[in-house]
């Protein structure tokens, strides 16, 4: 623990502070014992510094956030010393800027990752104006970011496969269109479809169809490049969008495909189609996407047929 250290000498929170001169018959250190034991009572944390960054006081909820047992032990600490001394220099930064309000992501000295708001506003300067000090509020909000991972997962993932759903995928084709365009560069996409999926559901039942899907997805996303996407249109369809990729090098991963497509348990067996796009082209992901949809079921007439 760090000793006490206040350059200035002053109280952190003087009693004027807390009880100012004009309003009768309140004791000072009563309304300060009482409005600590308020914001010791209070969920979200609450600290105090000085200008070196130096803590001076914090809540009840704030110390046991920082791995303190006591609020009082913090007084003469920094944040090197506490539970997330590992992203210190952060907390450093925040300081200097005057604690504007943010989100961070936290290294815990248990090793584990956290979330954290803070938000802070400087209530006290010298008779220069140089800042003295700053209070502000600290919230683990770990919680809140596994929810919206969650929801986002659920925005954008197809349930049964785990890769892209339909709007994610056709977002990310056109983002990866515009940097086309800006790049000067080419793309490749590529229409999927499942071969007697149906007969598979007549046959063994959907639960056997919806296993079919899902490792079809797994063949597929298990051979693309690590820039690639894979995202399921719905049913048995599916769209690879593959930057930087001319018909050559898409002919490549389609070898890839078909080779792990042999050798899956249960075997897949996929008809595809590709469409190129080069930057400028000027093609919509309408007309794009139509022409791969066409060259898969030529594929699939002279598979099946």
């Amino acid at each position: 623990m760090g000793t006490p250290h206040d350059p200035e000498g002053l109280d952190p929170f003087p009693t004027e502070l807390f009880a100012p001169p004009d309003v009768g018959g309140i004791d000072g250190k009563a309304a300060r014992k009482g409005l600590l034991a308020l914001l010791d009572a209070l969920p979200i944390g609450i600290f105090w510094k000085d200008r070196d960054s130096c803590y001076l006081g914090c809540n009840a909820a704030f110390a046991r956030d920082a791995g303190v047992a006591d609020p009082a032990q913090i007084v003469g600490m920094f944040d090197r010393e506490l539970a997330w001394g590992a992203s210190w220099e952060l907390y450093r930064a925040d300081d200097l800027g005057v604690m504007e309000s943010g989100e961070a992501r936290m290294r815990h000295k248990n090793g584990s990752w956290v979330w954290v708001l803070d938000r802070g506003k400087l209530f006290a300067r010298d008779e220069n104006g140089a800042p003295l000090r700053v209070a502000g509020t600290h919230l683990d909000i770990t919680e809140r970011k596994h929810l919206e991972e969650e929801l986002r997962v659920v925005a954008t993932r197809d349930k049964l496969t785990g890769t892209l759903n339909r709007r994610a995928g056709l977002e990310a084709l056109e983002r990866e269109l515009r940097t086309v365009d800006r790049r000067g560069t080419e793309l490749a996409i590529c229409y999927v479809d499942l071969d007697r999926l149906k007969e598979t559901n007549d046959s063994q039942g959907h639960a056997a169809g919806d296993a079919l899907i899902a490792q079809a997805a797994q063949v597929l996303g298990s051979s693309l490049r690590a820039t690639d996407l894979l995202a399921r249109l719905g049913g048995d369809e599916f769209l690879l969008i593959l930057p930087d990729c001319g018909p050559e090098e898409a002919d490549a991963i389609w070898k890839r495909i078909a080779l792990a497509a042999l050798e899956s348990t249960p075997r897949v067996e996929m008809s595809h189609g590709f469409a190129f796009y080069s930057g400028g082209s000027g093609k919509s992901i309408e007309a794009l996407v139509a022409q791969a949809d066409s060259g898969m079921y030529a594929d699939k007439r002279n598979r099946c047929h």
